[in-house]
């Protein structure tokens, strides 16, 4: 097991090299990328330090077809991790602040079969992250989320679903705070239960 682990680190920082020198990425201090090959990130992008990035292909012995996306100019503050058993793109021109967790992939909760959640199969749905979208600092976006171009993510928010462009979005679970119109944010109306 040893072996194996100096071998995935050596990967690792080869990678790590080529994509500092190669595609103008900055950053890459104390950054975990598990299966580096599934993973590209865009030009001028910035990647802060003990980030995290993990793919389940080879691990889950090619069960899924994992990849991680970043686009071109997108900073990534520290310390965000970012886990994929599908599609997890994350536009062009984003800023994620520190602390963000972002995942496709959940356990299996079926208790019919009295199966541990570590045993069951993944469930995966993919996360897009459109253009120029800022996710504030300890957000979390879970399993089958789109957001839109130019949204924003308020700090420690839970992103449960989906949202259009140009919006603001807050709390647990986040919900529409403002909209975009055009030409200035306006509140958003919300039904009181």
């Amino acid at each position: 097991m040893l072996f194996q682990r100096i071998k995935v680190k050596e990967k690792i920082f080869f990678f790590k090299l080529k994509m500092h020198h190669t595609l103008g990425v900055s950053g890459l201090k104390n950054v975990v990328l598990l299966e580096p090959e599934h993973i590209s990130i865009g030009r001028g992008s910035s990647i802060g330090e003990g980030c995290i990035f993990k793919c389940f292909s080879t691990y889950l012995q090619n069960k899924y077809h994992a990849r991680i996306s970043i686009g071109k100019k997108t900073i990534l503050m520290g310390n965000d991790t970012l886990l994929s058993a599908g599609n997890l793109s994350i536009g062009n021109n984003c800023l994620i602040a520190k602390d963000v967790f972002i995942s496709n992939e959940n356990h299996g909760h079926d208790l019919a079969g009295n199966v541990c959640f570590v045993d069951q199969p993944l469930l995966v749905a993919d996360v897009l992250i459109g253009d120029n979208c800022w996710i504030g600092e300890k957000a979390i976006i879970l399993p089958g989320v789109r957001l839109g171009d130019n949204c924003i993510v308020g700090a420690g928010a839970v992103v449960t679903k989906s949202f259009p462009d140009g919006c603001i979005i807050a709390g647990n679970p986040a919900i529409i705070i403002k909209k975009w119109n055009g030409n200035q944010w306006t509140k958003a109306q919300h039904s009181k239960k």
